[in-house]
């Protein structure tokens, strides 16, 4: 007689062999991990500056949803001054997720504390799904706690990390993942790609998309992950790709095309950022002195691409300039 093979993950009655099998429980530890770590991040985004309005780089997000909304489709911006190129377009699928907790909460507070946890919820059960996809068998409940928990509970998410810019496409990075997986394992189906496709969307395109654009970096390493060790066709591998670059192209169009335009204040975007960080660890007093170096940077470009000519009166100057910012920087 013989007798049905049962599988490893699931449990079998007593007394009534290969029948009535039911899944194998998930240890009761791993919620309970999962509740202190909710409860850790909750504390974490809402204790400090408790009741004070935090905003990141865009302030009319929070306190002006709906205007960001319907501003996030227009190429220019009429603010500061006589108005600028926007770089912003990509806005929309932040400011419509704002807009709809503000609505709820009426508080700008509120609204972005609520948006930050989101986000990191976001980004631990993405990384836990994602270890428990790469890990298969081997994936326990210990490894996807630890993985969830690195990966949304670290210095550089909660401090460096913690602007809507950047921690929005770092959220969504392990679903973009996962639904690449998806694609790599139904290289016919259309279904994982226009999920792949709908990510990518809501990483949304703020600040002419330069952080979904390097967050794309990581898809060469799943790539390479899943030729080498699951030993997936390179015919799976190159429809799948395809599939996916197309669609996320076709519903990203609406900002990558201003971004694009925009592509000229790319380097503010940089600089911008660069000088928050510079505020941020320095104080204002001490990065205001930043500003000094300017001449300097451009002195060294224009020497290596325009054959600047250098004089006793230049170097004078930028030693003078060098000399200043070590006395306050040491002060």
């Amino acid at each position: 007689m013989r007798h049905a093979q049962l599988d490893p993950g699931v449990d079998e009655a007593p007394g009534r062999p290969g029948r009535h099998r039911r899944p194998a429980r998930r240890p009761h530890g791993e919620p309970l991990a999962y509740l202190l770590l909710v409860l850790a991040l909750a504390l974490a985004v809402a204790l400090p500056g408790w009741g004070q309005p935090s905003v990141d780089t865009s302030p009319r997000l929070y306190f002006q949803p709906g205007r960001a909304l319907t501003g996030a489709f227009s190429t220019w911006s009429s603010a500061p001054s006589l108005g600028q190129q926007s770089y912003d377009t990509g806005i929309a699928p932040v400011a419509a997720a704002v807009w709809a907790i503000r609505s709820v909460t009426g508080s700008v507070w509120l609204s972005t504390r609520l948006w930050r946890l989101l986000l990191l919820l976001v980004a631990a059960a993405g990384a836990a799904r994602l270890f428990q996809r790469l890990g298969g068998p081997d994936g326990g409940p210990v490894g996807r706690v630890a993985a969830a928990t690195v990966y949304a509970v670290n210095p550089y998410v909660l401090v460096e990390g913690s602007t809507n810019p950047i921690l929005l496409p770092y959220a969504l990075l392990p679903w973009l993942l996962l639904a690449l997986a998806a694609a790599v394992r139904e290289p016919r189906a259309w279904r994982p790609p226009a999920a792949f496709a709908a990510v990518f969307l809501a990483m949304s395109g703020v600040n002419a998309g330069v952080v979904p654009l390097v967050m794309l970096s990581a898809l060469p390493c799943y790539l390479a992950y899943a030729r080498l060790v699951e030993r997936t066709a390179w015919r799976a591998l190159a429809t799948a790709t395809a599939r996916c670059a197309l669609l996320a192209l076709a519903v990203s169009l609406y900002w990558l095309v201003p971004s694009l335009l925009a592509r000229g204040v790319g380097a503010s975007v940089a600089a911008f950022f660069c000088y928050l960080t510079l505020l941020r660890r320095l104080g204002a007093a001490r990065a205001g002195y930043s500003t000094v170096m300017f001449p300097i940077v451009a002195l060294a470009i224009s020497t290596a691409f325009e054959g600047y000519q250098w004089t006793a009166l230049g170097v004078l100057g930028v030693a003078c300039a060098l000399l200043g910012n070590v006395l306050v920087l040491r002060r």
